[in-house]
Protein backbone atom coordinates (compact mmCIF):
# COMPACT_ATOMS: atom_id res chain seq x y z
CA UNK A 1 0.00 0.00 0.00
CA UNK A 2 0.90 3.62 -0.74
CA UNK A 3 0.75 6.37 1.04
CA UNK A 4 -1.79 9.62 -0.42
CA UNK A 5 0.79 12.01 -0.71
CA UNK A 6 3.15 9.56 -2.19
CA UNK A 7 0.81 8.12 -4.29
CA UNK A 8 -0.15 11.23 -5.64
CA UNK A 9 2.94 12.26 -6.53
CA UNK A 10 4.35 8.94 -8.17
CA UNK A 11 0.81 9.84 -10.31
CA UNK A 12 2.02 13.31 -10.94
CA UNK A 13 5.61 12.58 -12.38
CA UNK A 14 4.65 9.16 -13.89
CA UNK A 15 6.96 7.36 -11.90
CA UNK A 16 6.93 3.17 -12.54
CA UNK A 17 6.22 1.48 -9.31
CA UNK A 18 7.45 -2.42 -7.88
CA UNK A 19 4.01 -3.13 -7.27
CA UNK A 20 3.77 -5.89 -4.96
CA UNK A 21 0.16 -6.98 -4.08
CA UNK A 22 -2.93 -7.14 -5.55
CA UNK A 23 -3.69 -4.15 -3.18
CA UNK A 24 -1.31 -1.57 -4.20
CA UNK A 25 -2.28 -2.51 -8.51
CA UNK A 26 -6.03 -1.43 -7.42
CA UNK A 27 -5.10 1.26 -5.30
CA UNK A 28 -2.45 3.10 -8.26
CA UNK A 29 -5.34 1.58 -10.88
CA UNK A 30 -7.70 3.74 -8.92
CA UNK A 31 -5.50 7.24 -9.36
CA UNK A 32 -3.50 6.71 -12.39
CA UNK A 33 -5.23 4.19 -14.67
CA UNK A 34 -2.63 3.07 -17.00
CA UNK A 35 0.25 3.69 -15.03
CA UNK A 36 3.20 1.94 -15.92
CA UNK A 37 4.01 -0.78 -12.87
CA UNK A 38 6.65 -3.50 -12.18
CA UNK A 39 5.54 -6.88 -10.59
CA UNK A 40 6.99 -8.42 -7.80
CA UNK A 41 6.51 -11.95 -7.96
CA UNK A 42 7.48 -14.94 -6.23
CA UNK A 43 7.66 -18.16 -8.66
CA UNK A 44 7.00 -20.59 -5.11
CA UNK A 45 11.08 -21.11 -5.01
CA UNK A 46 14.03 -19.69 -4.07
CA UNK A 47 17.63 -19.04 -2.47
CA UNK A 48 18.76 -17.50 0.66
CA UNK A 49 21.21 -18.01 3.25
CA UNK A 50 18.52 -18.09 5.84
CA UNK A 51 14.91 -17.70 5.36
CA UNK A 52 14.94 -13.95 6.52
CA UNK A 53 17.10 -13.53 3.09
CA UNK A 54 15.08 -16.25 0.72
CA UNK A 55 14.05 -14.72 -2.32
CA UNK A 56 11.77 -16.68 -2.87
CA UNK A 57 9.21 -19.87 -1.68
CA UNK A 58 6.88 -20.37 0.83
CA UNK A 59 9.18 -18.18 3.55
CA UNK A 60 9.95 -15.19 1.02
CA UNK A 61 9.34 -11.55 2.00
CA UNK A 62 7.52 -11.42 -1.39
CA UNK A 63 3.91 -11.04 -0.73
CA UNK A 64 2.46 -11.19 -4.19
CA UNK A 65 2.18 -14.78 -6.41
CA UNK A 66 1.18 -15.56 -9.51
CA UNK A 67 -2.44 -17.49 -8.23
CA UNK A 68 -2.89 -14.32 -6.43
CA UNK A 69 -2.99 -12.33 -9.64
CA UNK A 70 -4.92 -15.18 -11.94
CA UNK A 71 -7.15 -15.75 -8.72
CA UNK A 72 -7.98 -11.98 -8.70
CA UNK A 73 -8.23 -11.16 -12.25
CA UNK A 74 -10.12 -14.39 -13.45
Amino acid sequence: MIDAATLARVSELHIPVNAGSVDMLAQLGQISPGHRVWLRVNPGFGHGHSQKTNTGGETANTASGIAIFRRRWR
